[in-house]
Parts: C-alpha cells; structure tokens; sequence
C-alpha cells in the first residue's frame, strides 16, 4: 500500500498524467447521483457525432 504524499508545485500536465485519484475525484465520489442531477439537471441528448461513434 502507498504512503499518502502531498506533492507541491506540480505541473498541471504532469498531475494531470498521475493515476492516483485527484481531490476534485474525491468530491465527486462524495455526492449523491441524484444530487448531482438537481443541480446540473438532466444529461445532454446525444449529438449525431456520439450516436455515429456508438455505431462504430
């Protein structure tokens, strides 16, 4: 198991690249779906793009 580690004036690209979960990750984790859903309301319908990637 790893040790926690604070790492301090990380570039964006390198944080970006790390595979632990970021404390933004950790937020999200932390609310409820249907919470989510009430503030952001419903998802977006599907563009043509999306629905033609599905396809594929």
């Amino acid at each position: 198991m790893h040790q926690p580690t604070i790492l301090y004036d990380l570039p964006e690209a390198e944080y970006h690249a790390r595979t632990e979960i970021s404390k933004h990750g950790l937020d999200l984790v932390q609310v409820p779906p249907l919470y989510r859903l009430a503030k952001d309301g419903p998802p977006a319908a599907p563009t043509a793009a999306k629905i033609a990637g599905r396809a594929l």
